[in-house]
C-alpha cells in the first residue's frame, strides 16, 4: 500500500496499516496490515456531513461531531481494511489476506 493509501486508511480508522520498518523505508507491503472502522450516519445533518467514521475502538453509541448538532449517530457498518502485498514473490501472504474478505476493492499501484 503506497503512503497515500495508508494515509486515507489512517484518516478513516485512526490506524496506519503500514507498521513495519522495512515497509516504511521501501514503501511496499511485505506483511499483512489490518485496520478497522465503524461508519456512522447522523439523522439530522445534511449529506455529506452526516457521514462520520471512527476506529473500531469507539463504542457503538456516539454523538455527531458537527458543532451545531450533537445528535446520536446511527451505526451503519463495520468495515476492515486489509493491506496485502502484490508482488508475485509474496503471493502466499496476499492470498492469506484475501481469504478473510467478504468483498474487496482492488487498488493497484503502477509505480
Amino acid at each position: 500500500m503506497a503512503h497515500g493509501k495508508s494515509t486515507l486508511v489512517r484518516t478513516i480508522t485512526g490506524v496506519n496499516p503500514v507498521r513495519h520498518k522495512k515497509e516504511k523505508i521501501r514503501n511496499i507491503t511485505i506483511k499483512l496490515g489490518y485496520a478497522n472502522a465503524k461508519l456512522y450516519q447522523c439523522p439530522v445533518c445534511p449529506s455529506p456531513k452526516c457521514y462520520q467514521s471512527y476506529g473500531s475502538f469507539k463504542e457503538d453509541k456516539a454523538l455527531c461531531k458537527n458543532p451545531d448538532c450533537k445528535s446520536p449517530l446511527i451505526l451503519m457498518r463495520h468495515i476492515s481494511f486489509v493491506d496485502c502485498p502484490g508482488h508475485d514473490a509474496l503471493m502466499a501472504t496476499m492470498l492469506a489476506g484475501a481469504a478473510v474478505m467478504d468483498s474487496a476493492v482492488l487498488l493497484v499501484a503502477g509505480n
